[in-house]
């Protein structure tokens, strides 16, 4: 199996060095659908896996360096950052931000992969806590955190701990219902990062019944469904991009409202997608926040185009 994934990401990795010769002559640029009104733009990313693997670390460096765009204000990882969370592939990892990264924040979060170092979770947790601080210059001190970027507010979460499924805790989730209190109190939509699908939402019950949600999942979107214009960012279950071909035959898509929030769940970026959507890799979502609206437009970083056909628009109430 181990040889399968190798050869795999070595096919993927040629594939991303000739799509990175053309892209410059038939690539399609970043831009913003509106540069006068703009608000907050940022691109998103899930599940690069690294693992000491050169061919991985040039596939991430790439997506990176054509995110680093000046409109992009910011890179958010939504996690699974790693494949086992040793403090080798976290060194790699942030290798690979320093050499692709120049000019957006860069903004982390964990996923369960990223728990598992042979020394334990606190060895992981402690490694992505001090490598963020090194980066960035903060001094954060717990594996959740927020931050203010032109105003808007986006939090990220963490599991506490080492399993599959998420554990949240109670000082966490407390710490969730102050943050998006401040972030919604002027009206302002909020951002929520975090590894897990909620439960029974972006096809869960469907494609991961057991795994995909954390023990606390009723709890936490309790607190998101308190405030509007909540948006949830979720990766881990790898099920590609998906719109209204598998909203109508499967019941779930990519993108869904429910209540108060929209629930938006990202492809994996370093595998193939293999649960009922896209399965292209080298995928994510950029966000462009308006006054009115928020447009999450689908992009293929790898081969530099937009795949509008998962695009959203979505009303600020």
């Amino acid at each position: 199996m181990n040889f399968l994934l190798s050869l795999l990401s070595g096919v993927i990795s040629v594939l991303f060095f000739f799509t990175s010769l053309f892209s410059p002559i038939t690539g399609q640029s970043i831009k913003v659908k509106d540069e006068d009104n703009i608000k907050l733009c940022f691109a998103t990313i899930s599940d690069t896996h690294i693992n000491n693997s050169p061919a991985r670390n040039t596939m991430l460096t790439h997506g990176f360096e054509v995110l680093s765009q000046d409109c992009i204000d910011a890179i958010v990882h939504v996690g699974d950052m790693t494949d086992h969370g040793e403090l080798s592939e976290f060194e790699d990892l942030y290798k690979c931000v320093k050499d692709g990264v120049d000019g957006p924040m860069f903004l982390p979060c964990v996923g369960n992969h990223d728990t598992w170092s042979d020394l334990g979770p606190e060895a992981s947790y402690s490694y992505f806590v001090d490598f963020y601080n090194d980066y960035s210059g903060r001094n954060i001190e717990k594996n959740y955190y927020s931050t203010d970027i032109n105003g808007y507010k986006i939090i990220v979460m963490s599991s506490e701990g080492d399993s599959t499924r998420a554990d949240i805790s109670a000082e966490q989730i407390a710490w969730l219902d102050s943050e998006l209190a401040d972030a919604t109190a002027n009206g302002m939509p909020a951002f929520v990062i975090c590894h897990w699908v909620i439960a029974g939402t972006n096809g869960e019950a469907q494609l991961w019944p057991e795994d995909a949600t954390s023990r606390q999942s009723a709890e936490v979107e309790e607190v998101l469904q308190k405030y509007k214009n909540v948006f949830y960012f979720s990766g881990h279950i790898h099920a590609g991009f998906r719109g209204d071909i598998t909203e109508k035959t499967q019941g779930h898509a990519s993108i869904e409202t429910r209540g108060n929030v929209h629930y938006v769940n990202l492809p994996s970026y370093m595998y193939f997608n293999a649960e009922g959507g896209n399965l292209l890799s080298g995928c994510g979502y950029i966000v462009e926040v308006y006054d009115d609206c928020v447009m999450l437009r689908a992009r293929n970083y790898a081969m530099e185009h937009w795949m509008g056909i998962y695009d959203v628009t979505l009303d600020l109430v």
